[in-house]
C-alpha cells in the first residue's frame, strides 16, 4: 500500500507540475490569450506546491489550506472555462486541463481522508 502511495504522490506532482509549466509557457510564447496560460497556472500551481510542503513538513491535518487550494484551483477553471468561451478555438483546451486538475485534487483530497481514517484506526 505505501508503494501505491508513493506512486499516486509521484504522478499527481509530476503531472501537476507539468501542466504548470505548460501554462507559463503559454503565458511566455503568447500563442494563446494570457487569460488562458493565467488561468491554467492557476489551476495547477498550488496543487503540487501544497503536497510538496504537506510531504515535506508533516503536520496535523487542517482544512484550512485544502479549502485555499480548492478555491484558487477553482478559480483557475473558472478563469480557463472564460477564456474559453470568450475566445473558441483559440483558447485552446486549457480548459480541459484545469478541469483536470481539479478532479485529481478532489480526488487527492478523498484518498487522503480515507487514509487518515484508515490510519488512526489502527
Amino acid at each position: 500500500m505505501k508503494l501505491f502511495r508513493r506512486v499516486f504522490i509521484f504522478l499527481f506532482v509530476a503531472c501537476t507540475f507539468l501542466l504548470s509549466v505548460y501554462g507559463g509557457m503559454q503565458l511566455w510564447h503568447k500563442t494563446t490569450p494570457l487569460i488562458s496560460g493565467l488561468g491554467l497556472l492557476l489551476a495547477a500551481t498550488p496543487l503540487w506546491i501544497f503536497v510538496l510542503v504537506k510531504g515535506i513538513k508533516p503536520q496535523k491535518p487542517d482544512a484550512a489550506p485544502a479549502f485555499v487550494v480548492s478555491c484558487v484551483c477553482g478559480a483557475g477553471l473558472a478563469i480557463t472555462m472564460t477564456s474559453s468561451w470568450k475566445f473558441n478555438d483559440v483558447a485552446g483546451i486549457a480548459h480541459l486541463w484545469a478541469g483536470a486538475c481539479l478532479l485529481a485534487w478532489v480526488l487527492y483530497l478523498k484518498w487522503y481522508s480515507t487514509n487518515q481514517l484508515a490510519d488512526s484506526s489502527d
